[in-house]
């Protein structure tokens, strides 16, 4: 492809852009693929859940900072897997697994501990509805 066409290329994805970007957030660029029943979900789980539920989020937090401390390998996962799945199993609701994983992905971070989301989707496959 010559100069002009580099051009002509460069152009048209812009105006692609352009024409995109009615779809954006705040005409920043950026698209929002996050559905409306997801963002009730993100919300919800600023808060801090029931008692019961509360529990169930810091367990995984506590089962992450385990599986951190000790290489992110093989067989750390497995002994994730063993402490998490259960806690699925328990909970057997999709919705409120993923109300779950988000408050336990918000109180790891104040803790500086990284809860995996594609972790936890490989544990709870298949509990509740939860598809990958």
């Amino acid at each position: 492809m010559g100069l002009f066409g580099k051009k002509r290329k460069a152009r048209e994805q812009k105006k692609a852009v352009e024409k995109a970007s009615d779809k954006t957030i705040a005409n920043k660029g950026v698209m929002d693929l996050v559905d409306s029943e997801e963002k009730q979900l993100m919300a919800q789980a600023l808060q801090p859940l029931s008692t019961e539920y509360e529990q169930y989020a810091e367990e995984i937090v506590s089962a992450f900072a385990g599986y951190q401390a000790y290489g992110n390998n093989a067989e750390s996962f497995a002994e994730l897997k063993t402490k998490i799945r259960p806690i699925g199993e328990r909970i057997n609701n999709g919705d409120m697994q993923r109300l779950i994983a988000y408050r336990a992905m918000l109180i790891g971070r104040s803790k500086g501990i990284k809860v995996y989301d594609q972790e936890l989707e490989l544990i709870w496959e298949g509990i509740g509805g939860w598809i990958r």
